[in-house]
C-alpha cells in the first residue's frame, strides 16, 4: 500500500466521521444549555424559598406566641366560671 492510498483512506475516513463528531458536539452543548436553564430556574425556585422563609418564619413565631396568649386567656376565663 502506498502513501497516497493511505491519505485517500485517511481523508475518506474524516469526511465520513467528522458530520457524526459535529452532530455530537452540537448536542453536547444544546444539553450543556439546556441544563444552564434548568440550573438558573432551580436557583429562582430557591431565590423565592428562601425569601419566603425568611418572611413566614418570624411570622409564626409571632402567630405561635399570640395562640398561646389566647390559649392561656381562653382556659383561664373557663376556670373562672366566666363562661
Amino acid at each position: 500500500m502506498d502513501e497516497s492510498t493511505v491519505k485517500q483512506y485517511k481523508s475518506d475516513l474524516t469526511d465520513e466521521v467528522e458530520p457524526a463528531i459535529n452532530e455530537l458536539i452540537e448536542r453536547a452543548e444544546q444539553g450543556l444549555r439546556h441544563l444552564y436553564k434548568k440550573e438558573s430556574m432551580l436557583q429562582a425556585k430557591v431565590n423565592v424559598l428562601d425569601l419566603i422563609c425568611s418572611v413566614v418564619t418570624p411570622f409564626k413565631r409571632f402567630t405561635k406566641g399570640r395562640i398561646r396568649t389566647i390559649n392561656t386567656t381562653t382556659i383561664y376565663v373557663r376556670d373562672n366560671g366566666f363562661e
